[in-house]
């Protein structure tokens, strides 16, 4: 059947065909992982010029309801992962809760000396060594977030030793190392990433994403890790629990 656009509104060509794709995959017609038909295929049905068809398709990859993989296609995207920030978790387990199956590509894993920042925020004193771990997170094996941890070289021996592209760090702490973690705080902010965490995270040129730091707690309130972590704003949101305070 012919899409159908109305060339006498002054709503926009591109826009009408956009809305009429978000529709398709607002009732299910288009699944996640649903390949969007070719720019040729929706040329004649809408009866539109490609450079129209683009500027549709375009709209709805900056909304994140649609991927293009290089070679592959366009396809229809999952729904947002959403994290509570009323708990504290780790990746792996926030996965794993949804269903999901989570992984990690290593990117670097060195021990360095940490910048002033750094040593400030693990209350490290002068000389003291941290690990330097870099991954990539996926969910069912789609790139998520960008995650740096620094972590005192002393409190978490034998770490290079580890399978770190399948273990959760806090579950190596809290099991293997026998350490008790309380909690943490944390911040969050939109921003657009550098151009080398967007290509790891296959984002496009104007793709936003949450970056939030953290620094996770030990008893006795001794820092554990320090986390810079870059996640998708086009898969991920991050939902808080706010009890009611009244002022008087």
């Amino acid at each position: 059947m012919l899409g159908m656009v109305d060339r006498t509104s002054p709503v926009p060509l591109y826009y009408q065909i956009a809305q009429a794709l978000r529709e398709r995959i607002k009732k299910g017609e288009w699944l996640p992982g649903h390949r969007v038909p070719p720019e040729h295929e929706l040329t004649q049905e809408f009866g539109v010029s490609r450079h129209t068809i683009r500027q549709a398709l375009a709209s709805l990859e900056r909304d994140g309801l649609i991927y293009r993989q290089a070679g592959l296609g366009t396809f229809v995207r999952s729904e947002k992962y959403s994290y509570p920030l009323s708990f504290l978790q780790g990746f792996t387990e926030q996965m794993e809760e949804r269903g999901l199956k989570p992984s990690s590509r290593v990117l670097t894993l060195q021990k360095r000396l940490p910048e002033p920042f750094l040593r400030s925020s693990l209350a490290l004193p002068v000389g003291r060594e941290v690990y330097e771990l870099k991954r990539l997170r996926l969910a069912n094996c789609e790139p998520i977030a960008l995650e740096t941890m620094f972590l005192p070289v002393t409190l978490v021996p034998g770490l290079e030793q580890k399978d770190l592209e399948k273990i959760s760090i806090y579950r190596f702490v809290e099991d293997d190392l026998g350490l008790k973690i309380i909690g943490a705080t944390q911040t969050i902010e939109a921003e657009r990433p550098p151009e080398d965490v967007a290509r790891f995270l296959g984002l496009p040129v104007d793709g936003l994403t949450l970056r939030m730091k953290n620094v996770t707690y030990l008893e006795n309130m001794r820092p554990l890790c320090f986390v810079d972590c870059y996640y998708r704003a086009d898969r991920y949101i991050f939902t808080v629990s706010m009890p009611r305070r009244k002022t008087v």
